[in-house]
């Protein structure tokens, strides 16, 4: 799909347009994504137009992007096991979306 998402969320297709950036936060980095997941943040979809990679997409929230700057400088404090679990539920998702 070229600049959409089609997402099925509790039996009804959804659209979501891939340069929302005001309500959805997008990312190829599945260490990242697996972290916020963790926390508790909302994937939305993911995209896999390109084959060699996956665009996730999560649900903007209010606190997103102190999230993701604790992420990225090495603050973020996550459990191990939920974030290898993470790791593991979205590698699944990736590979059987192929």
């Amino acid at each position: 799909m070229n600049k959409q998402q089609m997402w099925q969320k509790q039996d009804e297709l959804v659209y979501i347009p891939l340069n929302d950036t005001e309500n959805y936060f997008y990312s190829t980095d599945l260490g990242l994504v697996a972290s916020l997941l963790s926390i508790g943040f909302e994937l939305t979809s993911i995209d896999k137009e390109h084959p060699s990679k996956a665009l996730f997409i999560i649900k903007k929230e209010y606190d997103i992007e102190d999230t993701i700057d604790e992420y990225f400088s090495g603050q973020l404090m996550v459990p191990a096991r939920v974030l290898f679990d993470k790791i593991e539920l979205l590698k699944s998702m990736i590979h059987n979306s192929l």
